[in-house]
């Protein structure tokens, strides 16, 4: 947990790197930053995949950027990417709301309200 915990953390340099190459119009670079970031969401979302607490907001994670580097090469290329760009943000807003199902159910079942002692949720 604390691995996957340091992973997240380095994990937001590289999305900030690539939406500030972005937001600068330094295309080559925006675009290089794409595969390492979507690339450690990846194994963010892998080595969370046994505890659904963990799972499903590293997946809305993954669709989130993933649609965002969409809507970027978009944007560079002249191409509207509005529709996948846009299926992959409502992934994540369902992967969300899967966890918060989830979590309220854990919520129930502790009936504390902490369930960070289960880590196979």
């Amino acid at each position: 947990m604390k691995n996957q915990r340091l992973l997240e953390n380095l994990h937001l340099p590289l999305w900030i790197i690539k939406d500030t190459c972005w937001m600068l119009q330094v295309k080559w670079l925006a675009i290089a930053m794409i595969a390492p970031t979507i690339g450690m969401a990846i194994y963010i979302v892998y080595i969370s995949r046994k505890s659904l607490l963990n799972f499903w907001p590293n997946l809305s994670v993954l669709c989130w950027i993933s649609a965002n580097a969409i809507w970027m090469l978009g944007e560079f290329l002249g191409f509207s990417f509005q529709l996948p760009s846009s299926v992959l943000f409502i992934i994540g807003l369902v992967g969300m709301g899967v966890y918060f199902i989830i979590y309220n159910r854990a919520l129930g079942r502790f009936n504390k309200g902490d369930d960070r002692n289960n880590n196979n949720l």
